[in-house]
């Protein structure tokens, strides 16, 4: 029987949340489908636990292995998926099955490449954070730059994660598609979205949420880890640029460009909107992240374009910062931000685009 979609989901010391995690999606009864299980080297039962799901169900496959880290365990579970179509999940949290085939249904009609679907934040405390995507279809083939500022800079949940996105397993083989080690890229989920996304037509929006993403409170996000993160993302960006360099040129400068621009939107986003940080330290490490990228790419002899003396003008500059911040996060201007971000723009010419654009709310 022909199998229509592969999840995986690999598994470290998971045996608290493993069985939530792979009873979601077995609740989808109408598609054929496969759960493959990569256990991480484990030193607990997690093993056991899917073990004895796949007995009981033969949707479910498990795999083991020695430990490597999540990046090399969901490509192991890649060498072994045979869905036309892939959805990665972490053990911790959960893919809600029931609406699955909804969710395939609607790709075969639009013929997308890849869909991105609803997600939802659950917090120790008890508290949800959800996050819908508008129902659309873009055309990234036709306008490569509005289709990522619509996305990866217009929706951050949509570009941060690869656990909200139904891809193609063709596109991802004939492209080589892999993650990059974590521990040496710390952000292998974006650059794995960017490499695919270069590498599409469509995308499509399916408004029905999927994932749950089972937030604890330790996680490299929350405001205390994040300056210490900012200095692992440089460092990443390094190991990135040696990635790329078998590249053409033009794909590599155009992957590190993007690479470069969602980065600092993580930066503004969850200093500002998720942390609650004050303009002062999340100009600081916007300004940082600027710096310190750059003098990674000037170090590889590597030209992108940017603008970087009025980047860090405008991270310096307190009004102006808090004025890109009201943009960003209050009226949700990321394509608009990110031009002014990279000197495309004046800030004047900004600011009247974004007074006209208020005059037209009237």
């Amino acid at each position: 029987m022909a199998c229509l979609v592969s999840v995986i989901i690999p598994a470290y010391n998971s045996e608290k949340y493993i069985e939530r995690c792979i009873g979601g999606v077995l609740n989808c009864q109408e598609t054929e489908l496969e759960v493959i299980v990569v256990d991480d080297g484990s030193t607990d039962n997690t093993y056991s636990v899917v073990k004895l799901l796949a007995e009981k169900d033969s949707r479910v496959k498990v795999y083991t292995q020695q430990n490597q880290g999540v990046s090399k365990t969901r490509n192991v579970g890649l060498s072994y998926a045979q869905g036309k179509y892939v959805i990665f999940s972490d053990s911790d949290d959960m893919l809600e099955g029931k609406n699955l085939k909804q969710l395939i249904d609607f790709a075969e009609d639009c013929n997308a490449d890849l869909v991105a679907f609803g997600r939802v934040n659950c917090y120790e405390n008890g508290s949800r954070t959800e996050y819908f995507p508008k129902g659309n279809i873009l055309n990234v083939a036709d306008d490569f730059q509005f289709a990522f500022s619509q996305t990866i800079l217009n929706q951050p949940n949509f570009g941060w994660s690869s656990c909200n996105k139904l891809f193609k397993r063709e596109i991802i083989n004939n492209n080589n598609i892999r993650f990059l080690d974590y521990r040496a890229i710390n952000s292998e989920d974006r650059l794995f979205n960017l490499c695919y996304f270069m590498n599409i037509s469509k995308v499509a929006f399916f408004e029905k949420c999927h994932f749950y993403n089972f937030v604890r409170d330790d996680s490299l996000s929350h405001a205390k880890g994040f300056p210490e993160s900012v200095k692992r993302n440089i460092k990443a960006f390094e190991y990135v640029c040696d990635y790329t360099i078998c590249l053409p040129e033009d794909v590599r400068y155009k992957l590190l460009r993007y690479y470069f621009v969602s980065f600092l939107n993580n930066v503004v986003v969850l200093e500002l909107d998720v942390n609650d940080a004050g303009v002062k330290s999340s100009a600081i490490s916007f300004r940082d992240a600027i710096i310190g990228m750059n003098e990674v790419l000037e170090a590889k002899g590597i030209i992108c374009k940017f603008n970087y003396e009025k980047s860090i003008y405008y991270a310096d500059n307190g009004f102006k910062y808090r004025m890109l911040n009201n943009l960003i996060l209050k009226h949700n201007f990321y394509p608009l931000a990110a031009t002014i971000l990279f000197g495309y723009v004046k800030f004047t010419d900004m600011m009247n685009t974004f007074k006209s654009k208020q005059k037209g709310k009237k």
